[in-house]
This record gives structure tokens, sequence and C-alpha cells, in this order.
């Protein structure tokens, strides 16, 4: 797999899968699903029928997860009231099983479970 740096201790990989919904857990926690979009606008207050980006994502500590991001460089918009953010760091459970499948398939992965979340490293890496 190649990865590619975006950021000091942050590589990403290339392989792309649309995103519609993403599960974030609430305060007493609860994980509830909300719906995103692509956005060119920060103060963006309705959704677009374009839907966000989810790529493979590597930190210092060779765990990998997700990064959510706007298509074509846009924005992303999270839930009605949630707001606009630029990008999205988050775990495997978090996005649909399809978008992970085709994020991961071809890939040698090992799953494993933090804090609830679930996260990879890739095998045979320490």
């Amino acid at each position: 797999m190649e990865w590619k740096k975006i950021a000091d201790g942050l590589l990403a990989c290339e392989k792309k899968a649309l995103v519609r919904s993403l599960k974030v857990p609430d305060s007493s926690g609860t994980w509830r699903r909300y719906r995103i979009s692509t956005v060119w606008e920060q103060g963006a207050e309705k959704f677009s029928l374009v839907p966000g980006e989810a790529m493979l994502v590597m930190d210092e500590g060779k765990s990998i997860g997700l990064r959510i991001t706007g298509r074509d460089s846009g924005l992303v918009k999270i839930g009605k009231n949630l707001g606009v953010q630029q990008q999205i760091l988050t775990s495997f459970n978090a996005v649909s099983k399809k978008a992970v499948a085709r994020l991961t398939s071809g890939l040698h992965l090992e799953f494993y479970e933090e804090e609830e979340r679930i996260l990879a490293k890739e095998r045979g890496s320490e």
C-alpha cells in the first residue's frame, strides 16, 4: 500500500469511498447517525447532494483509521446543527460496512478495538 504525507504525523492512502452518513457518540455514549455532505461555504445551512469522501489514514503509531473530507476540495457538513468542518478523523465503525469494504479490499489489515472504536494495523507491522 502506498502512503503519502498529508500533515505532521499523518499519512493517507489514495483509495477513496463515498460516505453519506456518520455515526458519532453523543454525551451519554449512545451512537447516533448523522447525515453528511459536501458543501463549499463555511456557514452552509443546507445539505448538498454531493456525498463526502473517506480515505484511509495512518498516524505515527501505525494505527489506521479514516479521514472524511468533502469532494473537490469542499467542506463536510455534519448533521443539521453540528456544523461544517474541513475534515473528520474517525474510526471504521463510524461509517457503513460497504464503505469500509471498498477501502480495505485487497489490503492485509488486522482490525482491533480501542475504547469502543475499531482501528486497524497492517499485517506484519509492529
